[in-house]
């Protein structure tokens, strides 16, 4: 097994499995930094750490930016009444919006009985 390899940091965004593959060959690799001229030298094993937890952020990142965020007015009381018997069946609000949203585009419909007559079918 070789001994050290010299990679830029600007790789750990553009070139993950390349950089992996690395792993397999040297004991050490040394990170560079142009910006803020400065080197960091680490053993194979916690740079691999460091890439696996530097990937899982990266991924997290790109999921964060297809969520979108709602805002919806309710009574109080009806929040207050609907929290308890969520929590109750270990559910908190967003999560059951978000699981009666789903509900919504598998379905093709709104998942329970609607009338004209203004009763939600309760």
């Amino acid at each position: 097994m070789k001994s050290f390899v010299h990679r830029p940091m600007s790789d750990l965004g553009n070139n993950y499995e390349g950089l992996l593959d690395l792993l397999d060959v040297y004991e050490h690799i040394v990170l560079t930094d142009d910006v803020l001229d400065n080197c960091v030298l680490l053993k194979a094993e916690v740079f691999e750490k460091y890439l696996k937890a530097a990937e899982w952020a990266r991924k997290e990142e790109e999921k964060s930016k297809l969520k979108a965020t709602i805002t919806v007015e309710v009574d109080k009381k009806l929040l207050l009444d609907a929290t308890i018997i969520l929590d109750e069946i270990g559910l908190d609000v967003e999560t059951y919006v978000v699981m009666g949203l789903k509900a919504v585009v598998r379905e093709s419909r709104i998942p329970f009985e609607a009338r004209a007559d203004g009763d939600l079918g309760e």
